[in-house]
């Protein structure tokens, strides 16, 4: 017996250095699949650097927390400085996994024997190192030049020789924006920041120069447009009183067209006053509990993203929730790793699940746009799997998807990229031309606000009572 007991108590000790072991495996060098990140991880604290073939800059710290199951746990890190970022164990001592609470996919990291070789080298700021560090970063992670029509190495040809020792700040900025702006890509952003600007929870709302890359549009909204389009709505449409939720980006009513719902996404931001993500979730989640606590009745929900700009995937997903009756997939996340031979990552499954709270699983109508993007069009997409259909009326959406990457320049300028494709269950991927509608019909537009009259509402509710009948 004491034999068996001392046989038992040495697999046990066995074990227990065998995870220790494991556990102590997750400190040294790594190196990121795509998104062009190098780490130096031990158990206190994590350095992590934004690197390219040409650069290695530091990007920021994170300082270990109290440890959760099997996950080191650290707080700090990427642009806000206050992500929860855990480290677990991969399938063996050289690879492990990141994952941020900013982001449903994790980051794959492979061990290094020693740091990159542009990390054994001071970062120049030149005007002719700027140029460099930018035109590689995107020629690296961006996965859409051929989508969008550009040759960014004769982009390169063009534009690195007008670069010069003596190129003034407000040169080299006007030409990064010509290089950038053919894209047309919403996703790519260049910020001036105040020299030697700290990361941290409010430097995104100081630049001194800002520019974003639109899609071209005939007729471009602002946010008073919006305004007037939800006006008109909730005037026009809608039977009494909406209710508003999570600082009036949720809205909901019924309308006058009897027994249709109407629910409003303005956003997938901006919830609480300081955007923060946890208290967001808690918000999303009271407002889907007032919302589908009184949509059993229902005949049909129209669902309005086409004022939305974006936001997060968590809510997303949480509100996705409340539409579904049954697991389903949401979509795949892959990030380019190697531009030379379109290389990605394993494309990560990101599920819709089945939420306990209130649901409504009835017929419904998605209202979409030109101007649905980002977290708004993963939304969409969040939508596809679930049954019975949700119909799209409306336009193309945008055509942006990916989470950013959030870089900066030697000289302390802010650059923000895409790097990631979502993809359906089939593979299939909306960047740049946007989740088409199931059935056309006219966008949000002045003329329309002016005559107080929403033709894509209208279709909507047509499609819905047409529905009901049947």
């Amino acid at each position: 017996m004491r034999v068996k007991q001392f046989i038992v108590f040495g697999l046990m000790l066995a074990v227990s250095l065998s995870v220790a072991h494991a556990a102590d495996a997750r400190g040294g060098l790594w190196v990121s699949k795509g998104y062009g990140l190098f780490f130096r991880i031990d158990p206190s604290k994590i350095e992590a650097s934004e690197i390219t073939s040409v650069s290695c800059l530091p990007a920021w710290t994170a300082t270990r927390a109290a440890d959760r199951e099997n996950a080191w746990v650290y707080r700090g890190g990427f642009a806000s400085g206050e992500e929860v970022i855990r480290i677990y164990p991969g399938h063996d001592a050289d690879n492990l996994v990141l994952r941020r609470t900013d982001d449903m996919a994790a980051m794959q990291l492979v061990r290094v024997k020693s740091p990159p070789v542009a990390c054994n080298q001071p970062a120049q700021d030149t005007p002719l190192a700027n140029f460099d560090v930018l035109w590689t970063t995107f020629a690296e992670n961006y996965p859409f030049f051929q989508a969008h029509g550009v040759d960014w190495v004769a982009m390169r040809q063009k534009f690195r020789p007008m670069v010069t020792a003596k190129t003034t700040p407000d040169e080299l900025f006007s030409l990064f924006s010509r290089m950038l702006e053919p894209l047309h890509d919403s996703h790519v952003v260049l910020d001036v920041f105040p020299a030697n600007t700290p990361r941290g929870k409010d430097w995104l709302k100081t630049p001194v120069k800002e520019v974003w890359f639109h899609k071209e549009d005939q007729e471009p909204l602002e946010d008073k447009d919006f305004d007037r389009a939800n006006q008109v709505i909730a005037s026009r449409y809608i039977e009494g009183q909406m209710l508003e939720f999570c600082g009036g980006q949720i809205r909901f009513g019924r309308t006058r067209e009897k027994g249709l719902g109407y629910l409003g996404v303005l956003s997938f931001h901006q919830y609480t006053p300081d955007d923060d993500l946890p208290a967001g979730l808690a918000c999303i989640r009271a407002a889907g509990d007032a919302i589908f606590g009184q949509t059993q009745d229902l005949k049909g929900l129209i669902i309005d993203v086409r004022s939305n700009g974006g936001g997060e995937d968590a809510f997303v997903l949480e509100l996705a929730s409340r539409l579904a009756d049954r697991r389903y997939l949401a979509f795949g996340k892959k990030a380019l790793v190697s531009s030379t031979n379109a290389l990605f990552t394993t494309p990560e499954p990101i599920s819709v699940e089945v939420n306990r709270g209130p649901k409504y699983t009835g017929p419904a109508v998605l209202l979409v746009g030109r101007k649905s993007a980002s977290a708004a069009e993963t939304f969409t997409m969040a939508l596809m799997g679930r049954k019975p259909r949700i119909i799209r009326v409306g336009e193309n959406s945008q055509g942006v998807f990916s989470d950013v990457l959030d870089r900066r320049l030697p000289n302390g300028w802010r650059l923000v990229l895409p790097n990631e494709i979502y993809a359906t269950e089939d593979g299939e991927s909306f960047d740049v031309t946007g989740v088409p509608p199931d059935v056309p019909a006219p966008g949000l537009s002045r003329k329309n606000f002016e005559n107080e009259s929403d033709p894509g509402l209208e279709k909507a509710q047509e499609i819905l009572g047409c529905a009901a009948k049947h």
